[in-house]
C-alpha cells in the first residue's frame, strides 16, 4: 500500500473560515474520492497541513518561515523527518509546496495567473511570493494540472519542462446534476423577486472574471429586454471592482440588473438551473468549472474564446471575444430570442458535463502516485 502524504492546508482554511475556495473544494473532492473502497485498498493517505490548522494527520511548522528558509539554504522543511517516517509520495494539492526530499512530490497547479497577469493580483508581496513559489516548483518530481492551456502556461512562465506535466482535468459533483424541486424553484424566486427570465452571472468581482463586459452588453439590450431578462450576478466583492460596483447601483434602469452579494450554496444551484443562461466572459481560466456546473444544471452558457475556456466547452456553449461588448450582446439575444438553439445548447452541454468526473480526475491522479513510486 502506497501512503501519500495529502497536503490540506488550504482546505482546512476555509472549513474553519466557513469559506471554500475553489483549491479546497478540489482538495475535498479528491480525498473523498481516492478513499473510495475501490482505490483505498492501494493507497493510504496521511493527511498533513501547516501551523493554524489543526485536522490533519501530520502537522508541520508554519509554511512561510519554512518555504524562505528552504529557498534560500536548499534545506529541507522542518518536520521533514516526521513525515518521511509516514508517507512514501507528498502531494501538494493546494500550492503550498514543502521542500521533503528524498520523499518524491507532485504539485497540483491551477494556473499561473500571478505569474502571467500580476496586475490581477493584489498582494503586497505578490512579487516575493511568486518568486518563491517558482522556486518550490523546482522541488517537484511531476505537476498535476487542469488543462492543456494550463500545460502551456506553466512552461511558459516557469522553469519546468512539458514531459513532467500530467493534465488531469477536474470533476462536476453530481449534486449540479441533480433538478431542484418546482417547490425550491418557486422559492428561489420569490426570496430573490426574479422574473421568469434572467441571465445569471457567477464569480468574485475582480477584473479577471470581466463582469464590466457582462454588464456593458447587458446594458446594450433594449430596455423591454433587459426589464425581461434581467441580469443577476451573484459573487462577493473582490479587488479593483469599486467602478463596477458603482456602475452596477447606478444602472439607470431599475430592476434591470441585480447584486447578490451572499447566497447559500444549495440556492446558487436552485437560481442557476432557473436562469435562462450563465453568462462567463473571463480573460482568464485555468480551467472554468462553472461552465461545467451549468452544463450539468441544463443551462445554456456564453463563455470566452480564449485561455482554457473553448479546451472545456467544447461545441457546447457560444464562444465570445470575452472584450467584444458587441458579441457578449449578441449571444444574449440569441439564447432570449431562440429556444431551438437554447436547447441545442442544453442538450450538449449536459453530455459534455458527464465527461468529467471527479471519479476520473481520482484515478488519474492514483496513477500519477504509482508512476511516482515504482
Amino acid at each position: 500500500m502506497i501512503r501519500v502524504g495529502f497536503c490540506t492546508h488550504v482546505l482546512n482554511k476555509g472549513l474553519k473560515t466557513g469559506s471554500i475556495d475553489g483549491i479546497g473544494q478540489y482538495t475535498d473532492a479528491l480525498h473523498q474520492h481516492l478513499t473510495k473502497p475501490s482505490l483505498n485498498q492501494q493507497f493510504s493517505l496521511q493527511t498533513f497541513t501547516f501551523s493554524g490548522c489543526s485536522r490533519a494527520t501530520v502537522p508541520m511548522g508554519p509554511f512561510g518561515p519554512n518555504l524562505l528558509w528552504s529557498s534560500l539554504t536548499d534545506k529541507n522543511f522542518s518536520k521533514t523527518t516526521q513525515l518521511q517516517a509516514c508517507v512514501d509520495v507528498i502531494h501538494a494539492t493546494d500550492h503550498h509546496i514543502p521542500r521533503c526530499a528524498p520523499i518524491p512530490t507532485v504539485a497540483t497547479v491551477m494556473d499561473v495567473i500571478p505569474l502571467s497577469h500580476p496586475e490581477w493580483v493584489t498582494d503586497r508581496f505578490r512579487s516575493l511570493k511568486s518568486a518563491l513559489w517558482k522556486k518550490s516548483l523546482t522541488w517537484t518530481e511531476r505537476i498535476i494540472t487542469i488543462s492543456e492551456y494550463s500545460k502551456s502556461e506553466i512552461v511558459k512562465w516557469t522553469d519546468t519542462k512539458a514531459n513532467k506535466i500530467s493534465v488531469i482535468p477536474l470533476g462536476v459533483d453530481a449534486s449540479w446534476f441533480e433538478r431542484s424541486s418546482t417547490a425550491q424553484v418557486q422559492y428561489v424566486r420569490y426570496k430573490y423577486r426574479l422574473p421568469e427570465q434572467f441571465f445569471i452571472s457567477i464569480g468574485t468581482l475582480q477584473p479577471r472574471k470581466n463582469m464590466e463586459s457582462t454588464l456593458r452588453a447587458h446594458q446594450c439590450l433594449p430596455d423591454k429586454e433587459r426589464l425581461q431578462t434581467p441580469l443577476i450576478i451573484i459573487g462577493r466583492a473582490g479587488w479593483k471592482c469599486d467602478a463596477l460596483i458603482e456602475r452596477i447601483e447606478d444602472d439607470p434602469l431599475k430592476g434591470a440588473v441585480r447584486w447578490l452579494q451572499r447566497v447559500p450554496q444549495q440556492d446558487i444551484q436552485t437560481l442557476l438551473q432557473a436562469s435562462s443562461a450563465l453568462v462567463f466572459p473571463s480573460l482568464a481560466e485555468g480551467f472554468g468549472l462553472p461552465i461545467v456546473e451549468a452544463f450539468a444544471s441544463q443551462v445554456p452558457v456564453i463563455t470566452s474564446n480564449s485561455t482554457s475556456l473553448p479546451e472545456v466547452a467544447g461545441d457546447a456553449a457560444i464562444l465570445i471575444d470575452p472584450l467584444d461588448i458587441a458579441q457578449i450582446a449578441d449571444a444574449m439575444r440569441r439564447i432570449r430570442g431562440d429556444k431551438t438553439l437554447a436547447n441545442e445548447l442544453i442538450t450538449k452541454g449536459l453530455h459534455r458535463a458527464r465527461a468529467f468526473s471527479w471519479d476520473n480526475c481520482a484515478r488519474a491522479t492514483a496513477d500519477v502516485y504509482l508512476e511516482m513510486t515504482r
